[in-house]
């Protein structure tokens, strides 16, 4: 349970960053757009953990890695 947490954390974490850099470089102003930036913040992460938990059996970190 701790390792799907985490791996979702880290997902979270980086696919905002993606999202940062991609906002400050084509000027998409997520943030006047809640919907999108709920998608990509909560809604992503948590369909990637789940199917790499279908799929892999393994948290979406530990699968991509391969540990």
């Amino acid at each position: 349970m701790i390792e799907s947490v985490f791996s979702w954390l880290i997902n979270a974490i980086i696919i905002a960053i993606i999202a940062a850099k991609a906002d400050e470089k084509r000027g998409y102003r997520i943030e006047k757009h809640p919907l999108l930036g709920f998608f990509l913040i909560f809604i992503l992460p948590t369909l990637m953990d789940i199917m790499s938990q279908v799929i892999a059996e393994k948290p979406f970190i530990w699968w991509i890695l391969g540990i």
